[in-house]
């Protein structure tokens, strides 16, 4: 039986590289805090529940929380939240996709999901602000 009553990370750091396109980017959360209590292969166990926090490229504060009912029919529900994120950090990004790169602003990210009886549900709202080009 396969069940982790609490898996806690603490302090770290969490990196996503792309090297594919003719941009190389990094995204990443740093003061990471992962937690994950109640996960089991067996719908029979308490509910399981993800709470995710750090920093979005060192500076917009993220949180990810999630959870998943002790129940047999597939469900889920998470929710994203990027406050403020500094864009010029991004710029790698902006160039890989947009062919374009910023001198300031801000992106805050706000996105939920859920799963219920084989039917997804999902939103996500990219919020720009103070943006100035090059």
């Amino acid at each position: 039986m396969i069940k982790i009553a609490k898996l806690e990370i603490v302090d770290s750091q969490a990196t996503y590289t792309d090297e594919a396109k003719d941009f190389h980017y990094n995204l990443f959360i740093s003061r990471l805090r992962f937690e994950l209590t109640n996960l089991s292969k067996h719908f029979s166990e308490n509910t399981a529940h993800l709470d995710l926090r750090g920093l979005f490229t060192g500076g917009g504060p993220t949180t990810i929380r999630g959870f998943s009912p002790s129940e047999v029919t597939a469900r889920f529900d998470l929710e994203l939240a990027i406050h403020e994120a500094s864009l010029p950090s991004l710029n790698d990004l902006l160039c890989a996709y947009g062919k374009s790169d910023v001198q300031a602003g801000k992106l805050s990210v706000y996105s939920q999901a859920s799963a219920r009886r084989g039917e997804m549900t999902d939103y996500v709202k990219p919020l720009f602000s103070n943006v100035k080009g090059l």
